[in-house]
């Protein structure tokens, strides 16, 4: 959608110096080339509809308008019926309907309102709490790491499921990746998303497609990693690995997130990608487990009695 405005915005300003016609159905006109480039330049232009996610907005009236001062609510549908710029600030002009209208900075629409699309409100929500639920699973999987540790030793420390648990890593890692570089070096591409979102990956631009694949390949290998899991423990030691991988997954994309911006996106992805592959490996080659207690769910290297409940494992 943005190399197509860009494109008709170039060819409005190209045909007339080759000779065309200025009645041309190519040719747009100066208010449509204005409303284009305004477009392009903040990913929203008249019609666009945006939900009100503060608990108030307030909209004036203009100085040459009869109208009064009026209350939007959160979760009320407001459009946009005109843009103007006043003395280096933009003004929008919103309605929720024929008798709730008014003006409002720019600044101050976007602050509290979000674009009127489900996914345009699942970002602002999980980016205006990034921090909590990060911070969240992160220590929920220190928290399991630590107690499983305290209580079992770390040679008891399972691994299995590691395919999934490595692909889950691997995936995450190069997520945080190119979301990084995408917020330091290309954020109108995020922008552009927010305002106008979609689940295709096949329809965005080349980098855009590459994050939203990457995240569908994260939900879908979690997904399988939870399977694997059902399929191979108990309800206790799986709901703790669950936790492990997952803490030990967000400490991985914190690390690529607060890194990757001083260090370089490459050289961040190539260390996380060693250490998540040398955790593996270590848990795989020298704490996996091939026993489990059939009594209380312990994990073993081999039979015998169980060091937990005592049973004989046979």
């Amino acid at each position: 959608m943005k190399v197509l405005l860009f494109l008709l915005l170039t060819i409005a300003q190209v045909l007339p110096a080759l000779g065309q016609e200025p009645d041309t159905l190519m040719l747009l006109t100066q208010e449509q080339a204005d409303s284009l480039e305004f477009r392009l330049k903040h990913h929203y232009t008249n019609n666009f509809n945006f939900q009100v996610k503060a608990d108030s907005l307030i909209l004036v009236p203009q100085a040459d308008e009869m109208a009064d001062t009026c209350t939007v609510m959160r979760g009320d549908i407001i459009a946009v019926a005109k843009i103007k710029k006043q003395n280096d600030t933009i003004w929008v002009k919103v309605a929720r309907d024929q008798l709730t209208m008014g003006w409002v900075a720019e600044p101050d629409l976007l602050d509290a309102a979000t674009p009127d699309d489900g996914i345009s409100v699942i970002i602002d929500r999980l980016t205006g709490t990034r921090a909590i639920w990060m911070s969240s699973l992160l220590a929920l999987g220190i928290i399991a790491i630590l107690i499983y540790s305290r209580r079992h030793k770390w040679e008891r420390i399972t691994i299995n499921g590691s395919g999934e648990a490595l692909m889950l890593m691997l995936t995450v890692l190069g997520m945080a990746v190119i979301y990084t570089h995408i917020q330091t070096y290309s954020p109108e591409f995020w922008l552009e998303y927010y305002f106008h979102p979609t689940l295709n990956p096949l329809i965005l631009p080349g980098i855009m497609s590459l994050l939203l694949t990457l995240a569908w390949a994260v939900v879908i290998i979690y997904v399988a990693f939870l399977i694997s899991v059902y399929h191979n423990f108990y309800f206790v030691p799986g709901m703790k690995f669950i936790f492990q991988i997952t803490g030990i997954s967000m400490l991985l994309y914190l690390l690529v997130s607060l890194t990757s911006t001083f260090i370089g996106w490459y050289t961040a992805l190539t260390l996380a990608i060693i250490i998540a592959i040398t955790i593996i490996t270590v848990y795989v080659r020298f704490l996996r487990h091939r026993y489990q207690c059939p009594v209380c769910g312990t994990l073993v290297h081999d039979k015998g009695t169980c060091p937990e409940c005592g049973s004989r494992l046979i």
